[in-house]
């Protein structure tokens, strides 16, 4: 693994674990909070959620595809069309083929892909921090009881 894969995937295992440990708790320790006839409603909010989180997962994904995408394809021209699709379709796959070109394009790709994927990473995070603050926002202005503890 490389370094700039190490420091990518240090902080995402304790995260992701800490997720999945985390998010199945609070969301019965919220459910068990509302009284049996609205539990239904309750679980039906709570899979809404999900599939907003399945629904944001999928955009920022398809960010980070294109970012990657579009940053590798200049260093993608001579290659074989098999070796360019490879290549484009994620960083192991232009490792593979990074493998077995001659001299320094070898070396030259596998470095273009790390950068690439890097590049595609910070355009999906900055999607995401738009899409956080935007949440923010929406948050303040439009949720109520703002009113209420101004005037306490």
């Amino acid at each position: 693994m490389t370094t700039v894969g190490a420091l990518v995937a240090m902080p995402l295992g304790p995260l992701l674990g800490g997720l999945g440990l985390g998010l199945p708790l609070a969301a019965e320790a919220v459910l068990g909070t509302l009284p049996p006839h609205q539990t239904g409603m309750g679980n039906a909010v709570s899979r809404a959620v999900q599939s907003i989180v399945a629904l944001g997962t999928a955009i920022l994904g398809s960010v980070l595809n294109a970012g990657y995408r579009g940053a590798l394809a200049s260093h993608l021209t001579g290659l074989p069309g098999a070796a360019s699709v490879a290549a484009a379709a994620s960083v192991a796959g232009a490792r593979g083929v990074a493998q077995r070109l001659p001299g320094q394009a070898g070396p030259a790709l596998a470095r273009a892909a790390g950068s690439a994927y890097v590049h595609g990473m910070v355009r999906g995070e900055a999607v995401g921090i738009g899409v956080l603050l935007a949440g923010a926002v929406m948050c303040l202005l439009l949720l109520p009881g703002r009113d209420q503890e101004r005037s306490a």
